[in-house]
């Protein structure tokens, strides 16, 4: 992670004369160049770190990185073995000549990490994705409600609250607020790392019509919030829909909440890959 964040920020020389401090600033430039020559050597691991770079700020980088030194180590561990693509995954094992078989026991497909957390047939069948997607939803729903207005109205695609299709005709997004007679429309998405942009434009291509489906002719805005199978939070269009809410943005603290319940959903899917999935399965804690 320091090295992402290195490649992120940018490198300006230091405006000091002086051999020595030529020198320091000459080396810490060329040892930059021999980690980013090596980072983009490497097959999958480059294309995830690009991604990343491409699609977060440095803050959120660096965020991150820090929650994961702080939070139990073999969460931790978790996170970091599944940011370089080495947890044992059969994909894995069978290159390490640990395994018999590179396939997924469920659906024979190839099993990689991004194919354990985020994209096995059956899996997604047994719900074991929608319930991250709905930890995560409650938590977010619950930092919101507690902030609105008395005279806002709520609605999301849980139990116990009033459901978006209320208000919309064939459609169900996960949180719309009405405010000041404009309805806001928040979408969450839990996806694989290198999906951010795709996930956010593909929220946007399916919801694009929205407001043509309010039933009440409201106008309608739509907000979208990315979090990755590891905890990334991808907030820029939470922050606008925060402030068009009359609401404050969230702190870092609830931002890394939210991360880390996707994190925590993601390893237990991950340590129950060949294992039943729990018909009474609850929510992670998260301090």
């Amino acid at each position: 992670m320091r090295t992402l964040h290195s490649l992120t920020t940018p490198h300006n020389q230091v405006d000091v004369s002086g051999p020595k401090r030529v020198a320091l600033t000459s080396l810490r430039n060329t040892q930059l160049a021999n980690q980013i020559s090596q980072l983009e050597s490497l097959k999958v691991q480059s294309l995830l770190y690009k991604s990343l770079r491409d699609a977060l700020q440095v803050k959120e980088l660096e965020s991150w990185s820090r929650h994961t030194s702080l939070i139990s180590p073999s969460l931790g561990n978790f996170a970091r073995k599944a940011l370089v693509r080495c947890l044992p995954t059969n994909s894995n094992l069978a290159k390490w000549s640990r395994a018999d078989s590179a396939l997924c026991p469920q659906c024979k497909a190839l099993e990689t990490e991004n194919h354990v957390l985020n994209n096995c047939s059956i899996s997604a069948l047994q719900g074991r994705y929608t319930w991250r997607h709905n930890a995560v939803l409650r938590h977010l729903v619950q930092c919101i409600q507690r902030h609105l207005s008395t005279t806002d109205k709520l609605y999301s695609d849980l139990e116990g609250f009033c459901n978006p299709g209320d208000i919309f005709t064939g459609a169900r997004p996960d949180i719309a607020v009405s405010h000041n007679n404009v309805t806001h429309v928040l979408e969450l998405t839990c996806c694989y790392e290198r999906n951010f942009a795709s996930s956010k434009t593909y929220k946007e291509n399916k919801y694009a019509d929205l407001g043509s489906r309010h039933i009440q002719a409201c106008p309608t805005k739509l907000y979208t919030l990315e979090i990755s199978s590891l905890g990334f939070v991808n907030y820029t269009s939470l922050n606008k829909f925060c402030k068009n809410v009359g609401i404050e943005p969230f702190p870092d603290d609830t931002i890394r909440r939210l991360g880390e319940l996707a994190l925590r959903c993601s390893y237990y899917i991950f340590c129950c890959r060949h294992k039943d999935w729990p018909s009474d399965i609850s929510d992670p804690y998260v301090c």
